[in-house]
């Protein structure tokens, strides 16, 4: 149920209407072909924030200075031209059989012969200071190179290790060439630096039959751009009564782009959906300015190589931090089904009670229209985080539900169902107008 229909005489409660239509059009936009995964290949981050731009200035956001952009430059490594992988002279589908690891140099090597060890049975039985030496002892194994080694069972032998995520391999394994084979895909992401191991993660039928390999070839391009120019794009809409404090919507616009020519990473649910939310938002503020705070958008670049287009805003503020009222990141927003969730929920437990009264507003009962609001910790791990570690108070919002395809190639808008996301962007209407009560 929403409030109009429990029949509520809520102010304003019409311009409270987000418009799933809006959020589908800008989604749709962001995640399409044409800007290439919005990262570091065939400038699909410059064509996103003009985009992101063209949209402001249509719906007469003001800025901060001749135009919205907050320009400042990176080292990123990408991954141009055509890439070729082949076992045993069957050439594989990038994004589909196989990722490169992003911190693996460029590689141009044909019929390599291939040496294979079971990682797990490398290790049976050990721990502690035995599992410690043994480990020692593979890595002088595969330091020879004159092989392609193939590493079996390697999700074995890295929880027995102890170690998380896909950037312990390239970290851990000493300089050479290596096949891994993994069970699910591994989540693919920008770096900023080489790593002296090549690495190509295999996985589906090519990796349950990976035995079979005696011969490697691969070739693909790796360049370590030091100047990449990336852009946060700023804007806002000014309070009905002169002010200097903010209510600042963000968003990041960056995905991770391109895996050679093939592979692309379309990025729709992260974050093509909260930034299509939040321009979605900023339509609505334009017609409807708060009374007493300005309401700013900040479209940021480059989350993904490691929050760097908000840690440099906070570097370099228009206007003083401590003029932020609340900051309120979205991140994730493509589907609501399950309900919301709160990072720093519990670090702001008065702003918290605001957006579960907010919630229980929205289908006028004890419940709420939403049966889940998690009240989540503090976590560094979205553009909310340099904000709140220069004491800004900050909220991060992400919805519940939906397929996920975190980090791969299978997030496409068409997977986005945008359920309850009308609701979601009320809860967060609802929500800033009790701020404004303070």
């Amino acid at each position: 149920m929403a409030l109009a229909a429990a029949g509520m005489q809520v102010p304003g409660f019409a311009q409270l209407q987000a418009d799933t239509t809006i959020v589908r059009r800008h989604l749709n936009e962001l995640a399409g072909a044409k800007y290439n995964g919005r990262g570091y290949n065939k400038d699909g981050m410059f064509y996103a924030a003009q985009y992101i731009a063209r949209t402001y200035s249509k719906l007469g956001l003001q800025s901060f200075g001749l135009d919205y952009y907050q320009p400042f430059e990176m080292p990123i490594v990408k991954y141009d031209g055509k890439m070729h992988v082949a076992l045993n002279g069957v050439t594989l589908k990038a994004g589909e059989d196989y990722l490169v690891d992003p911190y693996s140099r460029s590689a141009d090597y044909s019929n390599r012969r291939v040496a294979h060890m079971d990682l797990a049975a490398e290790i049976a039985g050990l721990e502690g200071a035995a599992l410690a030496k043994r480990w020692e002892d593979i890595k002088d194994k595969l330091a020879d190179n004159s092989y392609v080694w193939v590493l079996h069972h390697a999700d074995d032998f890295k929880k027995a290790m102890g170690w998380s995520g896909v950037r312990t391999w390239s970290a851990n394994l000493p300089a050479g060439d290596y096949i891994i084979p993994v069970s699910d895909p591994p989540l693919w992401f920008v770096t900023q630096e080489f790593r002296e191991p090549r690495i190509i993660y295999l996985y589906g039928a090519h990796a349950r039959n990976a035995d079979w390999i005696n011969m490697v070839s691969a070739r693909y391009e790796a360049e370590l751009q030091t100047d990449f120019m990336a852009r946060n794009v700023i804007g806002y809409v000014p309070a009905r009564q002169a002010s200097d404090r903010y209510i600042v919507f963000t968003a990041h616009y960056d995905h991770i782009g391109m895996m050679g020519q093939d592979a692309v990473f379309y990025g729709a649910s992260d974050n093509a959906s909260g930034t299509a939310m939040m321009l979605n938002l900023a339509a609505h503020y334009a017609a409807n300015p708060l009374d007493n705070y300005n309401v700013m958008f900040i479209a940021c670049a480059a989350e993904e190589a490691g929050l760097l287009g908000s840690r440099y805003y906070v570097e370099h503020p228009r206007f003083p931090l401590d003029k932020i009222r609340f900051l309120i990141n979205l991140d994730i927003w493509g589907d609501a089904s399950d309900g919301v969730a709160v990072v720093n929920g519990k670090k702001f437990e008065r702003e918290f009670q605001k957006v579960l009264a907010a919630n229980r507003e929205i289908s006028n009962s004890p419940e709420g229209y939403f049966r889940q609001i998690r009240q989540g910790e503090e976590a560094a791990n979205s553009d909310h985080a340099p904000f709140y570690a220069k004491g800004v108070p900050a909220f991060f919002f992400f919805t519940i539900g939906g397929p996920g395809y975190y980090h791969n190639t299978r997030d496409q808008a068409a997977t986005l169902k945008l359920t309850n996301i009308n609701e979601a962007a009320l809860l967060l209407k609802i929500f800033v107008n009790k701020l404004q009560e303070d």
